[in-house]
């Protein structure tokens, strides 16, 4: 701390220091970001250094140096100080990337036999304060801590058991046990060995907090459990109404995650609290086909078309498969004084979360429970989302006006992030380019040929956009109202990307053909004003509204006019389909609102110009 409080030297040193790549922060400048503090932090060192050197440069141009010797030496000392700075620069990444490769724990690339498996994992749970004990039986291990105790077996297959030293008063945990259970069989398997350890490295510190607390601190370990409970009845709840509407022996998935609330699936990939918050239309279909078969033998029949089992398996990985959105409720040590919670939610301020499956969750209330006595205001319940979500603007002020309505003012006065450049669609469809555009064009080809390429021009909002990772909740009613957020959102996202879009300055070349300069035919122009006339490509206008996608082209010929598909997240399918114009066509809305729910949301349009029918 004393370095890094130190004022630098020299001008050049004081540059050098905060152009460091560990001190530049490029990202993280909103408080859901998990790099926040350190952004705020690099802030505030970058306008001090830069208050310095203002200063000393006003100081410095009132004296005249007209020594030539002194100009020398002072240009001699600063390129040998650009050469110290490369050289400490080249030192801090070797270093860096030496300890990110010990922190990884790459694939274990020696014996795989169960005594090599028990030694990772004893040196594992040593290094995040957890004592290993051998047994004398074969393939066995004992971690403890101060309260929590794991009583791991290779023989005859890899299992972990939970239990409580002393007189702590717990209950016992098959979902944590499974979890462990897993991957203790990777590392067995000779696997990364990364997860196990931050997980291990997890249960110490629910540890810490139960020693402090007696015989009762064994509930931190009990918390998963116990919401998870809750949680479940209102989802069979869900899944029951849905069964209902649907007249199926199950709910789909699927639309149980767009009208409900996310899934709780307790210790999936983490191991605490987990959500399943959205599956998009290919990531559902994937799961549904590879489900096994459910069988009447079963003593509780599946909450949906999708058993949990199956979804342990498919979705516990480290990373979720493609399109398929997690989120995670965790416990986590606050750098910095926690926001003061918030009071009862004001309906002018948000009117989340809605209960239009489940009225009976209306009043149920949860506050998570935060540490008391030495550990109070040090920690706080967080929803992390992984990698980040690409989100809004207005959904990210929705999200602040739900869980922080006192710091925020009623909607429409809030603040506009208009220094930002670009638009949430650019995040989303070309974060790699380096300049935004207005516009993206993009191609839908009909797999079966029902109606011309559709020639699709999706003009990006003027909406500045961020990358969401973490919320820090207080009681499951913020945690439900942030989870629909997110899920609205997610389908927004996955509606634009099921096609690939280009920036309209790099677009390819206009379709063969169709180049205003063409002269018509006169078969043309009968077929033209019969109604039989099919273009080369229909144009379709893509506008993106708060919680809808709207599609505008024209008329089939004869007719004129424009025809508009609104698609909305609301109804019995998860979306509602809305058409205007479309003069005699035979348009089947159920058929159109189970193509969104496929992932034909963009393809709609060629849907609705091939039942037109043509004029007499």
């Amino acid at each position: 701390m004393a370095e890094s409080s130190a004022i630098p030297p020299t001008l050049l040193s004081a540059i050098q220091e905060t152009s460091m790549p560990d001190n530049i922060q490029t990202s993280g400048l909103h408080p859901f970001s998990s790099s926040s503090d350190k952004t705020i932090a690099f802030l505030h060192s970058l306008l001090d250094t830069t208050a310095r050197v203002a200063h000393s440069v006003t100081l410095h141009s009132t004296t005249a140096v007209n020594d030539s010797r002194t100009v020398s030496l002072l240009r001699e000392q600063s390129t040998g100080q650009h050469l110290l700075h490369l050289s400490r620069t080249q030192v801090a990444k070797s270093i860096s990337a030496a300890q990110e490769r010990r922190r990884s724990d790459t694939w274990y690339d020696g014996p795989s036999d169960d005594s090599s498996t028990l030694a990772r994992i004893s040196a594992w749970s040593s290094a995040v304060g957890m004592q290993a004990f051998p047994e004398a039986a074969a393939g066995t291990l004992v971690l403890g801590g101060k309260v929590l105790v794991l009583d791991v077996a290779l023989i005859p297959e890899p299992t972990v058991h939970a239990s409580y030293a002393g007189s702590a008063e717990g209950r016992d945990s098959p979902t944590m046990d499974a979890f462990f259970s897993r991957l203790v069989s990777g590392v067995s398997k000779g696997g990364d060995g990364r997860r196990l350890r931050d997980a291990l490295g997890y249960l110490m510190r629910l540890d810490e907090l139960a020693s402090h607390e007696g015989n009762g601190g064994a509930r931190w370990f009990s918390e998963v459990d116990v919401l998870a409970k809750e949680l479940a009845k209102f989802t069979q709840a869900e899944a029951a109404f849905l069964t209902q509407v649907t007249r199926s022996s199950s709910a789909p998935l699927d639309v149980l995650l767009l009208r409900g609330h996310a899934l709780s699936l307790p210790y999936l990939h983490s191991p605490t609290l987990c959500f399943l918050v959205y599956l998009s239309p290919r990531a559902y279909l994937s799961l549904q086909r590879s489900a096994p078969a459910t069988t009447s033998s079963q003593t509780q029949p599946p909450i949906s078309d999708i058993p949990s089992t199956h979804l342990y398996n498919c979705l516990g990985g480290d990373h979720p498969p493609i399109g398929v959105t997690r989120a995670t409720l965790t416990l986590v040590p606050l750098s910095a004084l926690p926001h003061t919670p918030p009071p009862s939610a004001d309906p002018l301020l948000s009117g989340r979360p809605s209960f239009p499956l489940a009225p009976n969750a209306i009043g149920f209330s949860y506050d998570f429970p935060l540490p008391v006595g030495p550990d109070t205001g040090k920690y706080g319940w967080v929803l992390g989302f992984g990698a980040g979500i690409v989100i809004s603007q207005s959904r990210m002020l929705e999200i602040a006006r739900t869980v922080q309505p006192q710091e925020l003012s009623y909607p429409g006065t809030g603040p506009s992030l208009s220094f930002m450049t670009g638009s949430w669609v650019d995040m989303l469809l070309n974060s790699e380019g380096a300049l935004s555009s207005e516009r993206y064009t993009a191609t839908y080809v009909s797999p079966t040929n029902m109606h011309p390429p559709l020639r699709l021009t999706l003009t990006a909002p003027d909406e500045p956009g961020f990358l969401l990772e973490r919320v820090q909740v207080y009681n499951m009613q913020e945690a439900w109202a942030v989870l629909e957020i997110v899920r609205e959102q997610c389908w927004l996202n996955e509606v634009l990307n099921g096609i690939a879009w280009m920036p309209e300055v790099v677009a390819g070349p206009p379709v063969l053909g169709d180049s205003p300069e063409a002269e018509a035919t006169e078969e043309e122009l009968r077929a033209l004003l019969s109604g039989t006339y099919t273009p080369l490509s229909i144009p379709v206008n893509v506008y993106v509204a708060p919680a809808a996608v709207v599609l505008t082209f024209p008329e089939r010929p004869p007719m004129p006019g424009m025809v508009s598909i609104s698609v909305l997240l609301n109804g019995p399918a998860g979306a509602t389909v809305e058409v205007q114009g479309a003069m005699g066509a035979d348009v089947q809305m159920a058929t159109l609102e189970e193509a969104v729910r496929r992932g034909g949301a963009l393809g709609l349009p060629g849907r609705v110009w091939a039942a037109s029918q043509a004029a007499p």
